[in-house]
């Protein structure tokens, strides 16, 4: 919710929704690519609560594809968590209420949500044939 917040104050008002500025990645704020990361993520959960995508169970492909997009997000947000701690320090940029820049906050959840992920066991289908050729609805 909150990038989704920091993406659209910048997509509407053309203004960052925190006073210390945007930083940028291929020309775009990287509050953008953040949002876009957790909407993966939470599309990659939500196939398999409703069992969508594949089957009946959290399959190993989705499993990896769950901890493929937030090992990016790591990265992504671990790069730009660096670069705006080093600007915090050395050009004095201050984060007011936030205290740290808004990547690293994404970072923390994306650690999180990876340690949870690797908790999560692929699970083996039912090699029920009957079940297999119903048609999803």
């Amino acid at each position: 919710m909150f990038s989704g917040y920091l993406s659209a104050v910048k997509l509407f008002s053309h203004s960052c929704a925190i006073d210390s500025g945007c930083s940028y990645f291929l020309g775009y704020p990287t509050c953008y690519y953040g949002f876009g990361f957790f909407v993966l993520i939470f599309i990659l959960a939500l196939s398999n609560k409703f069992r969508c995508f594949g089957g009946k169970v959290m399959n190993t492909a989705r499993l990896h594809a769950l901890r493929t997009v937030v090992s990016a997000a790591i990265i992504f947000s671990g790069y730009f968590s660096f670069v705006e701690i080093k600007e915090m320090f050395t050009q004095q940029v201050v984060y007011g209420a936030l205290i740290m820049p808004t990547c690293f906050y994404g970072l923390i959840f994306y650690i999180w949500i990876l340690v949870l992920a690797f908790k999560l066991q692929a699970e083996e289908p039912d090699n029920d044939p009957e079940e297999e050729r119903k048609p999803l609805a």
